[in-house]
């Protein structure tokens, strides 16, 4: 018998509207393992790969019995104030991660 272990890359997307006059734009993915994620920003005009975006990261580890890590990634859009409100598409490129928590700001 044999196993293979096969890694792929699930998307996640969700539209969102973004209001008038909005100059900045932040999304937060948490989730628990040593998985990754990718963010991807798709706005009427362009779409944005983390590489134009600011970017952080951190690794959480707890030590009880069993090493638990908790990741937490940022990434935000500065722009001038939008003219009027439009709709944007948020898309997640998840590599091992099948629970997280995405937290959207938009100011």
């Amino acid at each position: 018998m044999y196993a293979y272990w096969i890694q792929t890359v699930a998307p996640s997307i969700y539209n969102v509207k973004v209001r008038k006059g909005a100059s900045n734009f932040t999304l937060e993915c948490e989730w628990e393992g040593m998985g990754t994620v990718a963010f991807q920003i798709k706005t009427p005009e362009k779409t944005y790969l983390e590489d134009e975006l600011e970017v952080s990261e951190k690794t959480i580890v707890s030590m009880d019995a069993v090493p638990r890590y908790r990741c937490v990634k940022r990434a935000s859009l500065k722009m001038k104030p939008l003219p009027r409100e439009e709709g944007w598409t948020v898309q997640l490129n998840l590599f091992q991660v099948s629970r997280y928590r995405l937290t959207i700001e938009v100011s």
